[in-house]
C-alpha cells in the first residue's frame, strides 16, 4: 500500500464514491438528531459527519454552530438563559452540559427541509451516538452496505 495515508481500504474504493451524511440526513430530520443518523445508517452511507461544541462545564455535545439559536427550540426558553446572549445568540460554551441538553432540535432551514420532527430529539452526546450505532449493528444490522459498519467522521469546531 506504498504511497497510502492510511490502511483503511474503505478510503480508497473504486467501486463507489464514499458516502458520508453530513450531519446525519437533515433534509428530513434536524441536524445531528438521533433519527437523522438511523436514517443514514440504513441508507447504507459509509461515514457520519458530526460536529462537536465543548460546553461550560467542559463536555461534549454534538452540534454544527457554536450557539444553540439556528438548530434548536431555545428561543422558546430563552427566559432561563436571560443574561447569556452575545448579539442575540446562546452560545454552547456559555451553559452547562445539562442547559445544552435541555433543549430540542429544530430544522435550520424551514423552506424546503421537513419540519415534521422537530422537537422530538434533543442534542445528543458522542457516547450516546457511538452507544447508538453499536446497538444497530449488532441487534438490526444493515442490508445496504452491510459488509461495512459505520465509521465516525468527526470535525471539532474552534471558533
Amino acid at each position: 500500500m506504498s504511497g497510502f495515508i492510511t490502511r483503511a481500504d474503505y478510503f480508497y474504493r473504486t467501486d463507489r464514491p464514499l458516502l458520508i451524511a453530513h450531519r446525519g440526513t437533515w433534509g428530513y430530520y434536524p441536524e445531528h438528531s438521533l433519527g437523522g443518523y438511523v436514517e443514514a445508517y440504513y441508507s447504507g452511507v459509509d461515514f457520519i459527519e458530526f460536529d462537536f461544541q465543548v460546553t461550560k462545564d467542559g463536555k461534549l455535545v454534538i452540534i454544527h454552530d457554536p450557539y444553540l439559536d439556528f438548530e434548536t427550540d431555545i428561543r422558546d426558553h430563552l427566559d432561563r438563559f436571560e443574561g447569556r446572549q452575545y448579539y442575540g445568540k446562546t452560545y454552547v460554551q456559555d451553559l452547562t452540559f445539562e442547559e445544552a441538553r435541555s433543549v430540542y432540535l429544530m430544522q435550520r432551514v424551514k423552506y424546503n427541509r421537513s419540519t415534521e420532527n422537530d422537537k422530538k430529539y434533543k442534542v445528543q452526546t458522542p457516547q450516546e451516538v457511538i452507544d447508538l450505532f453499536r446497538m444497530l449493528n449488532e441487534e438490526f444490522p444493515r442490508t445496504v452496505n452491510a459488509e461495512r459498519k459505520i465509521g465516525l467522521y468527526i470535525e471539532l469546531k474552534d471558533w
